[in-house]
């Protein structure tokens, strides 16, 4: 059974081009990444896709799922969306399937992105189609931590079997809380590399990785 890790991001040369050549944030300036919230060196080598194939290979990861940052502010600088969107269909033909792209994100960064995350996913309850499978990244920005408080409010309506969360950048303290809270079955491995090191993951998901990376995908790629 393959194993997905679905929360990595991977720049493709497109867009680390359309980045040296903005004047303003988002930029790209040598190897040092402009944001308005700050400034921060980037290994770009980290972007390669050799690199990035040979990181999947040491940590036993049959596919990758890719997106666009949403910190990389693309809807002040749609081109940088445009330029992403280029590239990284060349980079998942050149993969042979291990790396698959996903559309960029629909939210902005405005505001914190846990709580950004977290308002994303009480709208969804709120409204949201059941018929359709959706993937929170990292926790729904702590979503376990508020169903006690969710149900005490009044709402006690179950959460559609279609809903995941993935791991990106938690341990194990906090993927114990969101089994408890929704099933082993909910929840899928991502790591978020190459910001942060898989390795942090997977050693805090010990015996939940084969379940986390390779049967839950599975069954919602299905």
């Amino acid at each position: 059974m393959p194993r997905f890790d679905i929360h990595q991001h991977l720049w493709p040369e497109q867009l680390v081009a359309a980045l040296a050549k903005r004047g303003e944030p988002p930029r790209l300036v040598g190897s040092r990444l402009d944001l308005r919230e700050g400034s921060f060196e980037t290994d770009l080598g980290a972007h390669d896709l050799d690199t990035r194939m040979r990181l999947l290979d040491r940590d036993e990861i049959d596919v990758a799922i890719v997106s666009f940052p949403p910190t990389m502010g693309f809807e002040e600088a749609p081109e940088l969306a445009e330029a992403y969107d280029e590239g990284i269909l060349e980079v998942a033909a050149a993969s042979r399937g291990r790396i698959r792209p996903l559309k960029p994100g629909w939210w902005t960064p405005v505001v914190e992105y846990t709580a950004q995350m977290q308002a994303a996913y009480a709208a969804w309850l709120a409204g949201g189609r059941s018929d359709v499978p959706i993937v929170f990244a990292i926790m729904a920005g702590g979503a376990p931590f508020q169903l006690e408080r969710l149900r005490s409010r009044g709402d006690r309506s179950e959460v559609p079997p279609n809903v995941y969360f993935d791991t990106a950048s938690y341990g194990r303290n906090a993927i114990d809380l969101t089994v408890a809270a929704y099933g082993v079955e909910r929840i899928l491995f991502g790591s978020d590399a190459p910001v942060m090191d898989p390795r942090t993951t997977i050693e805090a998901l010990g015996n939940l990785f084969d379940t986390l990376a390779g049967e839950n995908p599975a069954r919602l790629f299905a």
